[in-house]
């Protein structure tokens, strides 16, 4: 059965993260009942898709080690906002409200199986699901995070077929409980960004700043973590 150990060297292979980096993100997210904590021998944890989905967030997001625990609520209950779907190379389709996976979902039925409103863990479990039901997608599958105010996207990219090539990217937003708040300028969305950065915090409050930083990873980290998985559910007696 898959370790934790083994899905942090898994994690850092494919991201060619410092695998140290990894284990204290890990540990952070362990201490925070983010991830639960294992026995040994029989009872050791038996790692999980939704396990590696978030420990991924935390090697994406993360400003800091300590701030693992809080980059998985920041990022992971981000709600559906719209979605784009069109063949390539057109470009004038307008965003939809929700996720219109249907278009994707023979490549990959889990995420047709996604309610239309969904957050931003249930589609990352999806993915590395789909990676440990078979490996081989014919698709470009690209998750991207943005920060310091909390977004995501995922994109899957679907290869040519009868002349024709398919694209959806659904976007993840925070959503605002206040409907009267403005996006940038509502105070509850500020404190999105990490805590911590309280400096950061006052650069894009008070100053207007406009420094945004993405992080992506591909179909490849996904695959990664979903090869682990399958590997583990081979080895498992069946009932």
């Amino acid at each position: 059965m898959a370790s934790p150990g083994q899905l942090i060297e898994r994690m850092a292979l494919a991201t060619g993260s410092n695998k140290s980096t990894i284990v204290s993100l890990y540990n952070e997210l362990r201490d925070a009942e983010e991830i639960p904590k294992g026995a040994r021998g029989k009872n050791a944890l038996h790692v999980t898709s939704e396990h590696a989905a978030k420990l991924l967030i935390a090697v994406c997001c993360a400003e800091h080690v300590k701030d693992a625990p809080n980059a998985v609520q920041r990022y992971s209950g981000l709600d559906v906002g719209n979605s784009v779907r069109y063949p390539l190379p057109k470009e004038d389709e307008f965003p939809t409200p929700g996720a219109n996976w249907d278009i994707v979902s023979l490549e990959f039925p889990r995420l047709g199986y996604l309610p239309p409103q969904h957050c931003l863990l249930d589609a990352l479990v999806a993915l590395v699901d789909s990676y440990t039901d078979d490996a081989e997608h014919s698709a470009d599958v690209t998750v991207s995070f943005g920060s310091p105010y909390p977004w995501a996207q995922a994109s899957v990219i679907l290869e040519r077929r009868y002349d024709a090539e398919w694209r959806v990217a659904v976007n993840y937003l925070h959503r605002n409980p206040d409907p009267r708040g403005d996006g940038d300028d509502d105070p509850e969305f500020l404190t999105l960004i990490d805590p911590s950065k309280e400096r950061q915090r006052r650069r894009f409050s008070v100053l207007d700043g406009d420094l945004r930083v993405i992080a992506k990873i591909t179909q490849n980290t996904l695959k990664a973590l979903g090869e682990l998985l399958r590997e583990d559910k081979t080895l498992m007696p069946s009932d």
